[in-house]
């Protein structure tokens, strides 16, 4: 399942991007199973590199995505002001704002149904 992960639009949305991309990369339950990668936006004049505006991730089965899931919530908990992270797919965005159980489970499963559309 190929997904992609951006950020509500904020002031230092590029930051808490990078912030949430190496979380990601860190935890060894979502790199086991999914397949993180970045995208990069328009470089600003006399930059090197483009800012990070994406995550792009392949999701192996529905139980990794949950664990993205968690993870994110978990995320969002150890930053003061995160913004909403977003998680679209085919057109289908989701938002997610925590990582309550039942929420998790309700968001799998709408990512899920958007295989028999």
């Amino acid at each position: 399942m190929e997904l992609s992960l951006t950020l509500a639009d904020g002031e230092d949305t590029g930051d808490h991007l990078a912030s949430l991309y190496r979380w990601l990369l860190q935890d060894s339950d979502v790199t086991d199973h999914i397949d993180v990668r970045h995208g990069r936006g328009t470089a600003p004049p006399g930059a090197m590199s483009g800012t990070l505006e994406v995550i792009n991730l392949a999701v192996s089965n529905s139980i990794a995505l949950a664990g993205l899931f968690v993870t994110v919530g978990a995320w969002r908990r150890t930053r003061r002001g995160a913004p909403e992270v977003r998680i679209e797919r085919d057109g289908l965005v989701l938002t997610v704002t925590g990582d309550d159980p039942e929420k998790v489970r309700a968001l799998v499963a709408d990512l899920s149904a958007a295989d028999g559309r």
